[in-house]
């Protein structure tokens, strides 16, 4: 049995696919993005994170101001070193939500947790959430 004669729209159909392989990196990076904010999680959730992390910077900002005051601030006790048995400082403290985690982002994000729930009397859910955001925030980078 031959085979059957290719319509124009399968060819039409065919050539618009191979166009789309020639897009530039940017293009697919950018189409990679607009899919993940329109499909990656509801749009409150998108919102209800980026408040948390925005939230989360400016609270670091003020601890910094106000330990910056403070000239012998260094590592705080019972806080684990790193695997290098490196200890950070208030350099280190400032970039701490910055989109790359650093050593002392584990110790900032459980003080702003305990700020938010025991400080402003929020509950587990605001525990819960401020931790998926930073989550979200530092695996999608």
């Amino acid at each position: 049995m031959p085979a059957p004669a290719r319509t124009q729209k399968a060819q039409v159909k065919r050539s618009s696919n191979q166009r789309k392989l020639t897009s530039t990196l940017a293009e697919l990076e950018e189409a990679k993005q607009a899919s993940k904010r329109k499909h990656g999680s509801a749009t409150k959730t998108t919102a209800g994170y980026e408040g948390y992390i925005r939230r989360g910077k400016v609270w670091l900002a003020d601890l910094i101001r106000n330990l910056s005051t403070e000239h012998s601030f260094e590592h705080p006790k019972g806080c684990p070193t790193s695997l290098d048995n490196a200890k950070w400082d208030v350099a280190d403290l400032g970039l701490a939500f910055e989109i790359k985690p650093n050593r002392s982002s584990p110790w900032a994000l459980a003080s702003f947790i305990s700020h938010k729930c025991f400080e402003n009397n929020l509950g587990e859910s605001t525990a819960e959430g401020v931790h998926a955001a930073f989550k979200r925030y530092w695996d999608n980078s």
